[in-house]
């Protein structure tokens, strides 16, 4: 076995991106699917990319979407993550707004 040494700034920094590392993966965690179970214990998340594919949306909308409040979601770091739940209440919203905009997205669980 051999051994390698490091200087202690550089240990120091290493352990600190370690630390910040394991925080986003228990942050993360808490919001993907949750792998098992029935279909009722099993959430869908979405990346922003996803959402507007789904929904037809631009980027600026979206965006528009968030920060008034009509689509909920997640943030981590400088991503956005959208669950099943926030699209299907964003749907609802939607659907009293305007009719139109769910055809063809009935069902966005497959």
């Amino acid at each position: 076995m051999s051994y390698e040494s490091i200087e202690e700034a550089a240990f120091k920094k290493l352990m600190a991106e370690i630390k910040i590392l394991r925080k986003e993966v228990a942050e993360l965690k808490e919001t993907l699917p949750i792998q098992g179970g029935n279909e009722s214990t099993i959430h869908k998340v979405y990346n922003s990319r996803q959402v507007r594919q789904l929904l037809n949306l631009s980027k600026g909308t979206l965006e528009k979407y968030r920060n008034e409040g009509l689509i909920t979601y997640t943030k981590r770091g400088r991503k956005y993550f959208y669950s099943q739940m926030d699209l299907d209440r964003f749907l609802k919203l939607d659907a009293s707004l305007d009719p139109s905009r769910m055809e063809g997205l009935e069902d966005t669980t497959d």
